[in-house]
């Protein structure tokens, strides 16, 4: 077994050894899995793993990223940043994506086959984040979580410096909104700024998500997946 495998290895068994002490004394947990390139290809053996752990609470994180652009190597990035709705790239080529990245059909595949397994015998035992949002959705709920919301903007995110951002997804400097050391996080959370980035995922929008029968149930997912062009070049 060499490093790589040690190492693996211990990280696992601390986890488990972890999650054996919160069961023990009956604390509820949930499991968040990233989906990528490699794990998209097990969707029914990582389900049935993550149950097997006692998760009763799933949510599947799609790895979309993209191989780092001008912006992005000025920043001394390893990946693209979040594509600019405001200001659009002027070269129309699809960006390069990652290795590890999900495909897109791939990762609705992975979704699908895990939802034929959830729904045989675990509906009302394993609560799937995005199952229950979908279904939510579809009973004209609000979004649930942001990434279906209409508007975003409320998640922010905070550095250990304590600069505010307006989301996890976008700590990059254009998007700081202050400092918490000087300004109330309600101050900042309200701000024009922070309004505005929220907004801009209804407002951006191109047309040929607006006229998609199904808008009302992604709302065109997260903005910071927002860098492909539609069939008539918005």
């Amino acid at each position: 077994m060499n490093r790589v495998d040690k190492k693996g290895n211990n990280t696992y068994k601390n986890v488990m050894r972890g999650l054996n002490i919160l069961r023990k004394y009956k604390v509820e947990f949930n499991t968040l899995s990233c989906v990528s390139s490699v794990t998209v290809q097990h969707p029914v053996k990582i389900y049935r793993f993550l149950k097997s752990i006692g998760s009763k609470y799933l949510q599947f994180i799609p790895i979309v990223e993209r191989e780092v652009d001008t912006t992005a190597a000025k920043l001394g990035l390893d990946f693209a940043a979040p594509p600019d709705l405001d200001t659009p790239p002027l070269n129309k080529e699809n960006p390069r994506m990652s290795k590890f990245a999900v495909p897109a059909e791939a990762y609705g595949d992975f979704l699908v086959k895990i939802f034929n397994e959830w729904i045989k015998r675990d509906v009302g035992k394993t609560y799937v984040q995005l199952f229950d949002v979908a279904f939510g959705k579809w009973l004209n709920n609000p979004g649930g979580i942001c990434y279906f919301a209409e508007t975003c903007g409320r998640a922010l995110a905070m550095e250990h410096d304590g600069n505010i951002y307006t989301c996890d997804h976008y700590v990059y400097p254009k998007y700081k909104l202050g400092n918490l050391m000087n300004t109330s996080l309600s101050e900042l959370a309200n701000s024009p700024t922070a309004e505005k980035f929220g907004n801009d995922k209804r407002e951006k929008l191109p047309q040929y998500c607006l006229n998609c029968h199904y808008r009302f149930a992604c709302n065109g997912e997260c903005p910071k997946h927002r860098f492909n062009w539609t069939p008539d070049g918005e």
